[in-house]
């Protein structure tokens, strides 16, 4: 089905484009704000809304640090013990939601965080809890998903 969807999306591309190009009427602007919603809608639905520890796993694997390093900085056991030390419940996430988030942060941000003095753990928890309890984000479970599905996940095919 993924192929097939593929193709649709292509066309709708295609089409989008042609129209594009054509004089700019009433009947061109029509058609190419359907073809955008249709667009939209195959995107939305097609988007996938979970993550799990299979695609915890997989990025941990492919994940390249500001360090040189490859792979996880953390286990698993290390970061949810950070996590309960600061405060965070597994009411809305799992484990390895946490625990990928923290390897994740000290992946992009460990060289920084080393440079002003900030590098320890709880630090890197302290921003792990903020971006997955963002105020104004979806809730953590879909903030992660979004993120590892349209940012990490295009990067590792």
């Amino acid at each position: 089905m993924k192929d097939h969807v593929k193709a649709y999306k292509e066309r709708l591309e295609k089409g989008i484009c042609e129209y594009m190009e054509m004089p700019i009427s009433e009947r061109t602007a029509n058609a190419v704000r359907a073809m955008l919603e249709c667009l939209e809608e195959v995107e939305d639905r097609m988007a996938p809304t979970t993550f799990t520890l299979m695609d915890a796993q997989k990025w941990a694997s492919y994940m390249a640090n500001d360090d040189g390093t490859m792979g996880p900085h953390w286990a698993m056991d290390q970061t949810t013990a950070v996590a309960e030390s600061v405060g965070v419940k597994f009411e809305h996430i799992y484990d390895y939601d946490w625990w990928i988030v923290m390897n994740m942060m000290w992946s992009d941000y460990g060289k920084a965080a080393e440079k002003h003095g900030v590098g320890t753990p709880e630090f890197f928890a302290d921003l792990s809890r903020a971006f997955l309890f963002d105020k104004d984000g979806p809730g953590p479970a879909e903030k992660l998903a979004a993120y590892y599905h349209g940012v990490v996940c295009p990067d590792m095919d």
